[in-house]
């Protein structure tokens, strides 16, 4: 399955949340407001100095992968959907276990700015 496009509905530069506020090994879940009322969810997993971001919705029957906040990884230290067990690659957001087997997460595009982590 082709990767999907980045997620691109949040302001570039809007900072997150600073780098030590998320464990390592770890994952933080947030979800905004659009302009238009929706509610949106990401999420970051840290791993060492990476910060990698999600959109907080499994491919397999869009529901959110974590019904608690910031709890986003299994013990193998892969995303985890708890709806369905589906597991995720923390790099690049493959599924490599589940129902939703060779789709992607959606990106969303973060960046590290002076132990901040920014959207891009």
């Amino acid at each position: 399955m082709d990767k999907p496009a980045p997620f691109d509905r949040l302001k570039a530069g809007h900072r997150l949340c600073a780098l030590d506020d998320i464990a390592d090994p770890g994952s933080k879940g947030f979800v905004f407001e659009s302009p238009g009322g929706e509610m949106l969810g990401i999420f970051l997993v840290r791993k060492g100095q990476e910060v990698f971001g999600y959109v907080n919705r499994c491919p397999h029957m869009g529901v959110p992968l974590s019904s608690l906040k910031d709890l986003f990884l299994a013990s193998n230290g892969q995303i985890l959907c708890d709806k369905h067990g589906a597991l995720f690659e923390v790099e690049s957001g493959l599924c490599t276990e589940g129902p939703c087997r060779h789709y992607y997460l959606q990106p969303v595009p973060v960046q590290l700015v002076d132990g901040q982590v920014l959207t891009a």
